[in-house]
């Protein structure tokens, strides 16, 4: 990928709470390692956790990292689903004590450091999302002005034909469909990469065993972490082996080699009417190769998973070798 890209990215950082996927915080990792992007700002949101535990976790992440002095914001901010299914069906679930906010942590909220990062920007700049589109979606219905700014949005969401977490509904798109409308219907160029490409190959733990290195606490957590959510999934749903995916890897692996990828331009629309087409994301080709076709949006449809898991085990073993 040519030049330089300023990313800010939009996460529900799960990595520090209990149970906790950490597809979030390899994508912040992986963006890390990569040479061309530069990381201005990221903003916590609600979806695997709160938006408040998202906020604590990436406050906590940071400094750990001694990233401390990337802007980043402090979110409490509920979906735009007015339903808010994520809410009643998750996180009133899990029980919890009420996150305090540190002393230091930042001022500003999450769709206030979107708003103001995208316009203070010197040259366009790319979004990646790879949680609910809240914080996205609110800001554009904001101030749809920004949109002349932002270059790209690249998330991971939606699915074409691969079960998700309600039929077709992905759970980034689930949690929050109207913000996910409200996006998709910008005009800003949107890059999907679905569970159609982030589900094709399971991740084992010998997969990770890389990971588990005494000489880097960080880089031992994080697998410890991904084992424990791997059994968590086991044994909630079963089968009784320990598989993962990469999701949110996928779309720092876009930037790192788009090779890895065939995309294909489309259209995306949302299902928000009943609970059969909730969250789901309708994904329309052209019906043939020179037939008018507006694609305002464009959806991986394929990937090299071999050569994209080695990348993300590799690089989380080499970059991130001495993090305490």
């Amino acid at each position: 990928m040519n030049g330089k890209r300023t990313i800010l990215i939009d996460t529900d950082l799960a990595f520090g709470s209990k149970n906790a996927d950490v597809d979030d915080v390899l994508a912040i990792m992986l963006a890390c390692a990569v040479p061309w992007l530069d990381i201005v700002a990221i903003t916590p949101v609600g979806g695997n956790v709160s938006a408040q535990k998202a906020s604590n976790n990436l406050h906590r992440f940071l400094a750990r990292a001694g990233m401390s002095g990337i802007p980043h914001a402090w979110s409490a901010i509920l979906p735009l689903d007015p339903k808010l299914k994520v809410k009643t069906e998750l996180w009133d679930r899990v029980p919890g004590v009420v996150i305090e906010k540190p002393a230091d942590a930042p001022l500003i909220d999450s769709v206030d450091l979107i708003l103001k990062t995208v316009k203070e920007s010197a040259q366009p700049l790319t979004i990646v999302a790879i949680g609910p589109l809240t914080n996205i979606g609110i800001a554009l219905a904001k101030e749809p002005e920004i949109a002349t700014n932002i270059r790209e949005i690249v998330m991971m969401g939606g699915s074409r034909k691969i079960s998700g977490l309600h039929g077709l509904a992905e759970f980034n798109i689930w949690v929050d469909p109207f913000a996910a409308v409200t996006v998709l219907d910008s005009g800003v160029p949107v890059t999907m990469f679905g569970l159609d490409v982030t589900k094709k190959r399971k991740v084992l733990p010998e997969d990770i065993a890389r990971w588990d290195n005494p000489d880097s606490p960080l880089v031992r957590d994080v697998h410890d972490s991904y084992l424990g959510f791997m059994r968590f999934k086991a044994d909630l749903f079963g089968p009784s082996q320990y598989i993962g995916f990469f999701h949110d890897a996928f779309p720092i692996a876009y930037f790192h080699d788009p090779s890895l990828f065939r995309i294909e331009a489309c259209e995306v629309k949302i299902g928000t009417d009943d609970d059969v087409t909730y969250g789901s994301t309708m994904v329309d080709f052209p019906s043939s190769p020179d037939a008018p076709f507006p694609g305002r949006h464009r959806v991986a449809v394929d990937v090299d998973e071999a050569a994209l898991t080695e990348y993300v085990v590799d690089t989380i073993a080499s970059f991130w070798k001495g993090a305490k």
